[in-house]
């Protein structure tokens, strides 16, 4: 539709007159009507907007964009100083769309409307229904419900909703939002090398890893030897050794080729992913490790996951090439856990990793990003273009995240977000509120889901690895 490309070249009164008749088509008139409201809104004519875009949400009512545009009325309602228009398109989507995002988003800022203004049981009624229709499951609407607790004195309340989340969650965003600035790590020598040697060198570190990662395999290989598939995981257990021998003879792609094959011939007994996790772990196929073990994992019934759930995140969260992330920790100051939740997060530790954008390796580094690690590290032209090889794909990404920390102050939340989405949104959701807060302004669905994610893995890392406890060789059990 030639309106759309005059909206993107902000030619707006021309795209306007185009879409002002009625389109019999239905695609071209939903269409219309979205490029109605966004023009509406860029032109600064906040309430015609709002109003366009509860037209759009009346006419295709079934749309999925539907609950999202009425969303966004309710804010432009609200900054043209509407607040009982924007009351009303917040209840509208409560009532329509009662199982969407947009009804969760809906009540708490209805709720928290009527806290801040003298209705406090009113907003109260709001969150708590929310709640017992979430079966009290999700650790949002129980973290907002703990804050209106709060807000309206009934500490104890509070001190309970908070308890709830911990019994779902141990490590839920919500009850821990900041990451660990303190860590150990092996000893960087004065070359800003790693040290290999000594009580605190990295062979000693590498080998308390390699021992606790060995106690998690034997631990979950007890529990599935009383599986009953014995006859199946003998079957394909052939294929597994089979496939580990071309790895041992170095052939690589041979084994790749049955291994795949094998993954590829229908669901395996859970005892076989661990035994293919446990090879790919050995043969530092990590991106392929991991998945295996997940497959393991979410095979068992809960009891069984919760009871082996330090051994799990000892597999699923592994730290690969130490060397390369210990020194350029080092050398950008940056916390190691938080470098490995970003990898684990970007690329799942797969070093040919291409997303969607053209984002590449471990992780994924634009081009252009490439280019400008290399040239402010001062690397040779043109070694930008091998991002696939991990120690430049980890030199130049930790370089990056640490030059964004800077920018950021030091919050790692920040960061985060700005390697996501872009360091100006990033300066846009942050900077007013704690890290909730500032974490709920990313309007970004997949922005705000990448940083609480890296968060809860970082905390995963920094328990079992890197805090004092587990270079103690007592990673905490949560």
């Amino acid at each position: 539709m030639s309106g759309d490309l005059l909206y993107r070249e902000k030619r707006y009164s021309r795209a306007f007159r185009l879409i002002e008749p009625d389109f019999e088509n239905a695609a071209y008139q939903r269409r219309a009507m979205l490029l109605r409201a966004r023009i509406f809104r860029k032109i600064g004519q906040a309430g015609e907007s709002a109003r366009a875009y509860e037209a759009f949400s009346t006419v295709h009512p079934y749309d999925r964009k539907a609950p999202e545009a009425l969303f966004v009325a309710a804010d432009l309602h609200l900054r043209a100083g509407d607040r009982g228009a924007s009351n009303a398109v917040l209840q509208r989507i409560m009532t329509t769309y009662p199982s969407s995002r947009y009804s969760r988003l809906s009540t708490l800022k209805l709720a928290s409307y009527y806290i801040e203004n003298g209705s406090e049981e009113r907003g109260l009624g709001l969150i708590e229904r929310a709640v017992e229709r979430s079966g009290r499951g999700n650790e949002e609407l129980l973290y907002h419900l703990a804050d209106a607790y709060g807000k309206t004195g009934e500490p104890v309340l509070k001190s309970k909703t908070l308890d709830e989340i911990e019994a779902l969650n141990p490590i839920s965003f919500y009850l821990h939002p900041t990451i660990a600035t303190t860590y150990v790590q092996p000893l960087i020598a004065s070359n800003g090398m790693v040290d290999l040697h000594g009580p605190d060198g990295l062979l000693e570190y590498l080998k308390g890893v390699f021992e606790a990662r060995d106690d998690a395999y034997r631990q979950v290989r007890r529990v599935l030897m009383n599986t009953n598939d014995t006859a199946a995981f003998e079957r394909a257990a052939v294929y597994v050794e089979r496939g580990g021998r071309f790895l041992e003879m170095g052939f690589r792609d041979w084994a790749e080729q049955e291994l795949r094959a094998l993954e590829a011939s229908g669901k395996l007994p859970a005892r076989l992913n661990l035994e293919l996790g446990v090879l790919y772990d050995d043969y530092a196929m990590h991106w392929r490790s991991v998945r295996s073990f997940q497959r393991v994992y979410y095979s068992l019934k809960k009891s069984r996951r919760k009871e082996l759930e330090s051994a799990f995140r000892l597999l699923m969260y592994p730290t690969p090439y130490p060397s390369a992330v210990f020194e350029n920790c080092a050398r950008h100051g940056i916390s190691p856990h938080l470098v490995y939740a970003m990898i684990r997060e970007e690329s799942r530790f797969d070093v040919k990793a291409v997303s969607r954008a053209g984002a590449m390796g471990l992780m994924q580094l634009m081009p252009a990003t490439g280019e400008q690690a290399a040239d402010e590290l001062g690397f040779p032209e043109g070694i930008h273009k091998n991002l696939f090889s991990p120690d430049i794909n980890l030199t130049f990404g930790i370089w990056y995240a640490s030059s964004l920390l800077n920018r950021a102050d030091g919050d790692p939340l920040m960061m985060l977000a700005g390697y996501n989405a872009g360091f100006g949104n990033a300066r846009r959701w942050f900077g007013q509120g704690d890290a909730i807060q500032s974490v709920q302004r990313i309007d970004y669905r997949e922005t705000r889901g990448y940083v609480k994610r890296i968060v809860r893995s970082a905390h995963i890392y920094h328990a079992f690895y890197f805090s004092p406890a587990a270079r103690a060789g007592q990673p905490r059990s949560n």
